[in-house]
């Protein structure tokens, strides 16, 4: 399973979309998803996953800059209309 972190506490976390048992929140808005997707293993070694946890416990903020925000918006919604697809 995807080891991620949590984008609003910085908790580590298994699965990116999933809710946080830290501080309960679960990656809602577009803007929210797209930190979740970004922040797992999938694009960072753990190591530099447990960096970003640190400053994001610290009250750092993680910026996306817009062009990668709508990107990763357009493949998330390509991946659920395929997915709707098939059911």
């Amino acid at each position: 399973m995807t080891q991620a972190i949590c984008f609003n506490c910085g908790e580590i976390k298994f699965g990116s979309f999933t809710k946080c048992d830290k501080c309960c929140l679960t990656p809602a808005s577009d803007d929210d998803e797209v930190i979740s997707f970004l922040l797992t293993d999938h694009f960072y070694e753990i190591d530099e996953l447990k960096k970003l946890s640190n400053r994001i416990k610290n009250g750092a903020a993680i910026d996306i800059s817009e062009e990668i925000k709508q990107q990763v918006i357009s493949d998330i919604k390509d991946v659920r209309d395929k997915l709707e697809s098939k059911s």
